[in-house]
């Protein structure tokens, strides 16, 4: 399917539909096909404006990355022990069970 058509028969309605349950002030395009949206965003006709997202299809990994860095920066804020017992504890507090 051509991005043409991919963009009329298909993205035009779903964007539509998307409009009119929630009146979005902007559509961001995301994923591995926000790197080809000169492709298809003209033949879009919408009231909300659409953009490609700023990393593309990069944000996935990027954020992966940044994740995993910030993870090694703070190992004591991602024990999962510690936040159990943080739970049960404000469990106990709230007076519910033991």
């Amino acid at each position: 399917m051509s991005y043409k058509d991919w963009a009329t028969k298909r993205l035009q309605r779903y964007y539509e539909v998307v409009e009119m349950l929630f009146s979005p002030d902007l559509f961001v395009v995301g994923g591995g096909v926000s790197k080809d949206h000169a492709k298809f965003f003209k033949y879009l006709n919408l009231e909300t404006p659409i953009v490609p997202a700023t990393l593309f299809n990069r944000a996935g990994i990027i954020g992966a990355a940044w994740q995993a860095n910030w993870r090694i920066e703070h190992p004591d804020s991602v024990n999962r022990d510690t936040a159990r017992e943080t739970a049960e504890k404000a469990i106990r507090a709230a007076g519910g069970e033991d």
